[in-house]
């Protein structure tokens, strides 16, 4: 997206900038922000993405938006964030961060192979009803037998969605100590992993 320079008080600043960001079309000067945007049939604007999340893998430009948006496809996955990150060879390369949601209900179908390439971090509340012993001993199975990566954490006395502090009815609730505690070990998966 672009924006015209107005105002004086715009136009002096802008006159200490040299680096590629004021650009001239039509006569007008721009700025460039690096927001990047469409407009619908009706004429509003929507930005979508920024040019300095575009991730340059070997010369290939990779925008995280558009892989978040393939994973978000999926109905396992409640979350999903795109990252770069050093690549010796490649420059960058991508990574992606899910947050698995099985039980809403459970979209595995059966006898389809598990294919994660990555490392698995499971925290699960011990005494969730929504996702009960049975299920997670299937997942912990499916992993195995994939040969992936993987590790659960439980929480006694936890329920289900122990993370989210907008629920706190029937078997859900909100526990502010285990939530901690849970990002506390991802942070550490994350250092590890990433």
């Amino acid at each position: 997206m672009d924006f015209t320079l107005g105002s004086r008080r715009v136009q002096h600043y802008l006159t200490t900038l040299d680096d590629g960001r004021i650009v001239e079309l039509d006569g007008k000067r721009f700025f460039r922000t690096g927001d990047l945007g469409r407009t619908d049939e009706d004429g509003y604007f929507f930005l979508v993405d920024r040019l300095k999340r575009m991730i340059n893998v070997a010369g290939f430009k990779v925008w995280p938006a558009e892989v978040e948006a393939m994973l978000y496809a999926h109905p396992a996955i409640q979350e999903a964030v795109v990252i770069s990150r050093r690549d010796p060879r490649r420059g960058e390369t991508v990574k992606a961060v899910v947050v698995l949601h099985v039980t809403n209900p459970n979209p595995v179908v059966p006898a389809t192979p598990c294919n994660i390439k990555g490392r698995v971090l499971a925290i699960h509340g011990a005494a969730d009803p929504v996702t009960p012993k049975p299920m997670m001993d299937a997942f912990e199975e499916e992993m195995t037998e994939a040969k992936v990566d993987w590790q659960v954490m439980m929480f006694g006395g936890a329920v289900h969605s122990f993370c989210d502090p907008t629920v706190n009815a029937g078997p859900t609730r909100y526990d502010e100590k285990l939530c901690r505690k849970s990002y506390m070990l991802m942070r550490d998966f994350f250092a590890e992993t990433l």
